[in-house]
């Protein structure tokens, strides 16, 4: 992936740093990504999870895993550069939901973003929640979730 993560936010001259970098409806968004076959049976040689391939009889692509294709969804947005996650970053949080759409099969484009839903701000660090989506490039939702990072509030001079 040779693009970096794209985000938006009105005035914004750089990525979000610190918990006071971030604002409400704060956009992040990744480059897509094709996920082949191939990606497919990694998967489930990695995992052992056998259900998206048992019980494929006829040639064609594979259906692509639910739980594989949200964690590629995040992935994507991890490893596209920064802001999603800051330099504040202290830890996950977990996910308040997981939820998933349709379903979708090798060779399908996908593409994730995340918008930052609400900031809870605490003594000296603070609460980013994000919704996050899993779309294929017609932008049908294919998996979405609420998570939470916990950063750091920007560090002071003395």
């Amino acid at each position: 992936m040779t693009e970096l993560l794209a985000y938006r936010m009105a005035g914004a001259s750089a990525p979000p740093e610190w918990f006071e970098d971030y604002s409400a409806g704060m956009q992040f968004s990744s480059p897509s990504r094709v996920v082949t076959d191939d990606d497919v049976r990694a998967y489930v040689r990695f995992s052992n999870d056998v259900r998206s391939v048992l019980g494929q009889t006829e040639p064609g692509p594979l259906p692509i895993p639910r739980l594989y294709l949200f964690c590629l969804g995040v992935g994507l947005l991890l490893h596209a550069g920064g802001g999603y996650i800051p330099t504040g970053f202290v830890a996950f949080s977990g996910f308040d939901e997981i939820t998933y759409g349709r379903t979708a099969s090798g060779g399908d484009a996908v593409r994730s973003s995340a918008v930052v839903t609400e900031l809870v701000p605490r003594n000296t660090t603070g609460m980013v929640v994000y919704r996050q989506q899993t779309t294929a490039l017609d932008g049908e939702v294919l998996t979405s979730s609420v998570q939470r990072i916990l950063v750091q509030k920007r560090p002071t001079d003395g």
